[in-house]
């Protein structure tokens, strides 16, 4: 029977490496481009562990052994050198306040973790958390230069030190807490794909982003501890947020899904079957496939509504112009979304006959809220029938109506749906939502809402933002058209075109 793991009745464990994510500077590669093989030489050696024609394990020890230094000098070294991240301080003492244990996980040596540890954040701060690490062998004490060696925490694993080996006991548990893993290197890449929430620190040479894209893996990036800290402060005040990302975790790699007992895995294939904890794994697939997106989202302004998205061309040779993420349904309302886009094709044609339907009984375009509730309950009925699946895309839906005025709904793969003044999905949705959170204000104009749209997309977008790998729509009093009578002329939905976005 194995042991359970040490914080097993938490309801979130935070696991974190240290060199380059809690600091600034990572040791070992100081170590290495100061006085071991240099900087040129230790990049073509991550260039070969990123591609996976070496192990982790192989190509950290040649770098470490290119190091013939004592040890106690290069102690000194890092203590000097290396400085900690802005806002850990804060995040652990929040993490600490709220019972939520943070654990390192690094392929680092032990004694130079706590000896930076303690120069850093003081012995008390330090000794209380948990470090899981590789280790140091001291040799000839008598012996000129060199008298230590790394010694690897799994030797016959390649990565020396598998961190995913301290996650994978918590995903095994009945009740598994959300798992928090923070990295930026290649010694964190069998860690980001176990996972329920993957920090990338957002930095030079990014090879755990490198790794990640190549993979198709999910992550959010942060540039300091703040972004970490405020997605862990909505969780625990927000219990729908939490519940929704509880509910978007992945199954277990290492769980049989085919045996009976399995717990969640034995219900991963089931469309309509819940598991023993009341889920729809399905579903939660579902929502994955959103995560892994373009970062799509809209703000809710006084006399309008603005929703945007990234437009990625999956090849140089795609024709970008015949890309388009951002919808028009009717006049009055729009369309945008993060996750497959066949599902959205099929989406939207039903959410066009809908209206057409509606405007030929009635004679007029429906209320925004009446087409999402439409949308919602197809959506909802692929969870609960035989022979489908769930649909693989969220939705924000922008409308106007005569009576209520500007409109912005958010529909989810379950058919759940809310109305928002800002939200965001895809990619990088937690940053996207952090800054809006900064950004929104309840009297923010339509000028200001497309503005802050590309400031928020621009946040986590990797290369450069332009006019061709943006799209925007709008609608609102500023973009009244020729709908209904001409004394009663209402706002119509539009795509902002290339040049309006460029100015």
């Amino acid at each position: 029977m194995s042991i359970p793991p040490k914080y097993a009745d938490a309801k979130y464990v935070f696991l974190t490496d240290f060199d380059g994510t809690i600091t600034l500077l990572d040791s070992n590669d100081h170590m290495v481009d100061t006085v071991g093989m240099g900087y040129a030489e230790r990049r073509k050696i991550n260039e070969e562990i990123i591609n996976e024609r070496i192990g982790f394990r192989d190509g950290f020890r040649t770098m470490m052994e290119s190091v013939h230094r004592p040890f106690h000098e290069m102690e000194e070294l890092v203590r000097r050198d290396v400085k900690l991240d802005p806002g850990f301080k804060e995040f652990y003492a929040y993490a600490k306040e709220h019972n939520v244990p943070v654990i390192v996980v690094s392929s680092g040596m032990t004694p130079i973790i706590r000896s930076i540890f303690a120069n850093l954040i003081g012995e008390k701060d330090a000794n209380e958390i948990e470090v899981i690490s590789n280790d140091v062998n001291f040799t000839d004490p008598e012996k000129e230069g060199k008298t230590w060696e790394l010694v690897y925490r799994h030797p016959d694993n390649t990565f020396g030190h598998d961190k995913s080996l301290s996650i994978l006991p918590y995903r095994e548990l009945p009740n598994p807490p959300l798992l928090f893993f923070a990295g930026d290197g290649i010694s964190d890449m069998s860690a980001a794909r176990h996972a329920d929430v993957l920090f990338v620190k957002d930095k030079k040479d990014n090879d755990l982003a490198t790794y990640c894209n190549n993979n198709k893996i999910g992550y959010h990036l942060f540039k300091d501890w703040t972004v970490p800290k405020q997605m862990l402060e909505d969780l625990i005040s927000d219990h729908v947020l939490y519940r929704s990302w509880a509910a978007a975790r992945p199954v277990s790699r290492l769980v049989d899904t085919m045996s009976a007992g399995a717990g969640e895995g034995a219900y991963s294939f089931s469309l309509t079957t819940f598991s023993p904890s009341g889920k729809l794994v399905q579903i939660e697939h579902a929502l994955a496939a959103v995560g892994q997106g373009t970062t799509s989202l809209g703000i809710k302004a006084t006399n309008a509504v603005v929703i945007a998205t990234e437009k990625r061309a999956p090849s140089p040779l795609v024709d970008d112009a015949a890309l388009e993420k951002v919808a028009l349904v009717c006049p009055t309302i729009g369309i945008v979304y993060s996750g497959m886009s066949p599902d959205f094709r099929v989406l939207l044609a039903k959410a066009r006959k809908m209206a057409q339907s509606y405007w030929k009984i009635y004679g007029e375009y429906p209320l925004t809220k009446i087409l999402v509730q439409e949308i919602a309950t197809i959506m909802q009925t692929a969870t609960q029938s035989g022979g489908v699946r769930p649909y693989g895309v969220s939705l924000l839906v922008a409308g106007f109506d005569k009576a209520t005025g500007p409109a912005l709904f958010q529909v989810d793969p379950s058919g759940t749906y809310f109305m928002w003044k800002a939200s965001a999905m895809g990619r990088n949705m937690t940053n996207a939502k952090t800054f809006l959170e900064k950004r929104y204000s309840d009297d923010i104009s339509l000028e200001d809402a497309i503005h802050t749209a590309i400031l928020t997309l621009k946040e986590g977008f990797e290369g450069q933002l332009t006019e061709k790998t943006l799209e925007i729509g709008i609608i609102g009093q500023a973009t009244k058209g020729q709908v209904g009578a001409a004394e009663e002329q209402q706002p119509v939905f539009r795509r902002l075109s290339e040049q309006e976005i460029k100015d």
